[in-house]
């Protein structure tokens, strides 16, 4: 199967299979605000988030064992491929159990993290079943890897999706005739089992030479691998500082209560994006295979069609996001979890900036260059982490969310742009700094002159959401369409971009 046709059949399966994820799990949210409360939600994300930091031990393992196979199978060497997916599925068993030892030491101090008068043993319960859960995951992590690194994430995508239905299924079933936030996190775990079983079926039956077979990597491969482990480690350890330290913080420093709130929006935004980025994680595998190619005009050429591509999404999206969020949300939790106009405007330009790495971090991971910038992630959260508390002291809420931002435009626009230029492309980032930063000022000039143009319609929520959506899109295109006008390149591209999806439905009519 081509490139191009495992690229569609990954994306199609991921984006089918993450639409149902999105509405069984907002749906089960939504049961556990409105039968266990705001603060127990709040615990809920907070408890996410600690078992996150542990997660930090993992960081690195799965992007460098899909990255190293690329070449391997591309060569079509199957001992060596077999001796690399031994050496990582040891890794994982040893990462599980350093996870569940630290994380039981961690238990004793539950209560001053989470910070609520009423601390329940139900928590420390919930709290452990929840990092078995987690425990769980790495013994199927390698095969889940392996599938990716063949290109078949299709596979993986549907195994996914059949563990999170069932488990927010379970969820939701626990809340209604149960009203048990220990078994509502019990029914993690049990998603996490289902995943393991249907992984071991599929991988038993597509690799069984793998069972008898330990495989040889030789020693200058090792030493590559473990370059590329540690310099994601230090990769996800910055993500990690920066996504769940901030739930941890706003839980210590305001309250579990606000934590919930907040929440509330980011979940309803990372649960869409999670839809979204699968167009972004199905294509690495394929990105990485042209890269190994040693194809660089074509590369660089495929890196310019997804920048426009991860634009274009970013800039409608985000609109919309910023459009129709409070009305969501109110829709969907509950009419008194809802933030200012000027927190969900600056979350949406926030994540906006963020999503606007989508094209350099798919790039990094597909040609294994997070290597030279591996010091990058920890000086990002050390600075993250530092602002964070200096602002949400003087500015709540906001302040964590404008620390964001300062931190991907000082640091990460800068740092990952330049390492991937220098060392994939060979070439100096300064035309990308410049087309970079005027894309992403010219988005915030939009949103602001939206935010200033479109008020409410109606005080029916759903009118408005019909309302501002609609408008928000318009509003968009319109803008986009502008930008095509005035910029020689980005039209160029946005034309090939259409050429190819044509070419391509009119390939599928045949």
């Amino acid at each position: 199967m081509n490139n191009k046709k495992k690229a569609f059949i990954n994306v199609g399966f991921a984006v089918m299979t993450r639409g149902i994820i999105l509405v069984v799990m907002i749906l089960a949210r939504r049961l556990l605000i409105k039968y266990l409360g705001m603060e127990i939600a709040g615990v809920y994300s907070l408890l996410i988030s600690i078992v996150g930091v542990l997660s930090v031990a993992e960081s690195g393992i799965g992007t460098a064992i899909v990255f190293s196979m690329y070449k391997s199978i591309n060569d079509k060497n199957e001992n060596e491929v077999i001796g690399l997916y031994n050496l990582f599925k040891k890794a994982y068993l040893i990462i599980a159990v350093v996870i569940f030892t630290i994380g039981l030491l961690i238990t004793p101090f539950l209560p001053k993290i989470v910070g609520i008068q009423n601390f329940k043993s139900e928590i420390y319960i919930s709290y452990v079943v929840l990092l078995l859960s987690t425990v769980v995951t790495y013994f199927y992590a390698a095969k889940t890897s392996l599938f990716i690194a063949h290109r078949d994430d299709y596979i993986t995508s549907v195994i996914y999706a059949f563990g999170q239905i069932i488990q927010g299924l379970i969820q939701i079933m626990c809340l209604v005739f149960f009203k048990s936030f220990t078994l509502f996190v019990l029914a993690i775990g049990v998603g996490n089992i289902v995943q393991l079983l249907i992984s071991n079926y599929i991988f038993n039956s597509k690799y069984e030479n793998f069972s008898n077979n330990h495989g040889m990597i030789s020693a200058d491969i090792k030493h590559e691998v473990k370059r590329n482990v540690l310099s994601m480690f230090a990769h996800k350890i910055g993500g990690v500082l920066v996504s769940t330290s901030n739930n941890i913080i706003i839980s210590i420093l305001i309250s579990v209560t606000v934590l919930a709130n907040y929440t509330n929006y980011t979940t309803v935004l990372n649960a869409v994006l999670s839809l979204i980025l699968v167009l972004f994680t199905s294509i690495t595998s394929v990105v990485g295979h042209v890269y190994v190619s040693n194809n660089k005009e074509q590369f660089l050429k495929v890196f310019k069609r997804i920048y426009i591509i991860n634009y274009i999404i970013a800039f409608v999206f985000f609109m919309g996001y910023f459009a129709i969020i409070d009305d969501l949300v109110t829709i969907l939790f509950s009419s008194g979890a809802s933030l200012s106009n000027s927190v969900i405007l600056t979350l949406s330009i926030s994540s906006f900036i963020q999503f606007m790495r989508q094209t350099t971090l798919l790039t990094r991971d597909a040609t294994g260059t997070f290597y030279y910038d591996r010091f990058k992630p920890i000086l990002e959260g050390i600075v993250n982490i530092i602002l964070t508390v200096i602002l949400i002291i003087h500015f709540g809420i906001i302040g964590v969310i404008i620390a964001l931002i300062v931190t991907n435009l000082l640091i990460t626009h800068v740092i990952e742009p330049f390492v991937l230029y220098k060392y994939a492309f060979k070439m100096k980032p300064t035309s990308y700094y410049v087309k970079n930063y005027l894309l992403m000022l010219y988005f915030i000039i939009m949103i602001v002159a939206f935010n200033l143009i479109v008020g409410d319609f109606s005080s029916n929520l759903f009118l408005n959401i019909f309302y501002k959506g609609t408008i928000s899109v318009i509003f968009s295109s319109v803008s986009i369409l502008f930008l095509s006008l005035i910029s020689i390149e980005f039209r160029k591209i946005l034309f090939e971009i259409i050429k190819e999806v044509l070419s391509f439905l009119k390939f599928k009519k045949k």
